[in-house]
């Protein structure tokens, strides 16, 4: 068997093991039966973060962390293993024809001409994608697969099924998050923008040119996991952005936009 091959196995062994959770951020909408999952979300992210803001030198922020980051979010990607949960992606809509919506906190730690940059090419549906977090224990060195390269692949699938016009995220570039993301499609804003303690890539993806990761397996076990995933979604809880405008995505010209000083 071919190393390509046996990775492939590996995934489908894998996955087959996992299943995809699709809840809301909020416990409040969060059904009974999935509450348990969601506290072990929060949990899982508290930790990591914890551990991600001390490996940037953010020591006072580590010790002061507390739930907006995460309770702020729309929806959760988990992924669920032996009802654990072993990692999960957050999702996050924002309507920048809304004024409020412009000036959330957000927005703060991108560079000040991204949402004008945006606006002038007509995108105000947006997706955002973060706080990848994967539980040590089943990080690639133990497991042998990228648990967090087919959170973002399934992410790619959630942001194609939304109908917003862009996902938008920062990488964690120590950790070549950048890398992974361009496995995926997305295209650099900015590089080694100044943020969170470090340097991220500031990336955005457009529905029309995104992927899956072309790494062994990885492509067919997203789809596979999210073909069957559970969706926990309350009715009246976070919903896709309702696209008001009358412009088409093939009428966006997106080359023109670059935060790197040329055309894509």
């Amino acid at each position: 068997m071919s190393t390509s091959a046996a990775i492939c196995h590996k995934v489908s062994v894998l996955t087959r093991d996992l299943a995809c959770v699709q809840m809301p951020a909020r416990g409040e909408r969060t059904p009974a039966s999935l509450l348990r999952g969601w506290e072990q979300a929060y949990q899982l992210w508290h930790e990591c973060r914890t551990e991600a803001l001390r490996s940037q030198g953010m020591h006072h922020d580590a010790a002061v962390l507390t739930s907006e980051g995460f309770v702020e979010q729309d929806e959760l990607l988990c992924l669920v293993s032996d009802d654990m949960v072993r990692g999960l992606l957050t999702v996050r809509w924002f309507d920048l024809s809304l004024a409020a919506n412009r000036a959330h906190r957000y927005f703060r730690r991108y560079p000040p001409e991204l949402i004008e940059q945006l606006l002038a090419i007509g995108v105000h549906d947006l997706m955002t994608v973060g706080h990848l977090t994967v539980d040590p224990a089943w990080r690639k060195p133990r497991v042998g697969v990228g648990i967090a390269e087919l959170l973002v692949s399934m992410s790619m699938l959630r942001l194609i099924e939304s109908g917003a016009q862009l996902g938008l995220a920062m990488t964690r570039n120590n950790r070549k998050i950048n890398e992974m993301t361009y496995r995926h499609g997305a295209v650099p804003l900015r590089r080694n923008h100044r943020a969170y303690g470090g340097h991220v890539d500031v990336v955005a993806w457009y529905p029309d040119r995104v992927c899956l990761s072309p790494q062994p397996g990885i492509a067919d076990g997203a789809r596979a996991l999210w073909s069957r995933r559970m969706v926990g979604l309350a009715p009246g809880g976070p919903a896709e952005p309702q696209r008001r405008s009358t412009q088409t995505d093939a009428g966006i010209d997106y080359p023109c936009f670059s935060l790197c000083g040329s055309r894509w």
